[in-house]
């Protein structure tokens, strides 16, 4: 499991890199660390792991008619993710 972590935490950090390096003001969170204060007044929050983390990362989003909420499933061997948009395969990009 330990890997599997370290694989999420890195394509993670490289998802932010590669927003900032496109320009835009990103912020990298821990699930665990998110507050309502991290979603208000965004365009778009990602979330990057599961149901569980879209849905933990949904209950801080206040005003969904201004913050959109797009779901990445980081560790597609693990589940199933019907909430998740796109897929992470490490070493590709599939959507």
């Amino acid at each position: 499991m330990k890997k599997i972590r370290s694989e999420h935490d890195l394509m993670a950090e490289q998802l932010a890199i590669a927003l900032q390096n496109a320009g835009f003001d990103t912020e990298l969170i821990c699930e665990t660390e998110i507050t309502d204060e991290h979603a208000l007044n965004k365009d778009l929050c990602i979330s990057f792991g599961g149901n569980n983390t879209f849905l933990k990362t949904a209950m801080h989003v206040k005003d969904a008619n201004r913050t959109s909420i797009y779901g990445i499933r980081s560790i597609p061997s693990k589940e199933t993710c019907g909430m998740c948009e796109a897929v992470v395969e490490y070493g590709n990009y599939e959507s």
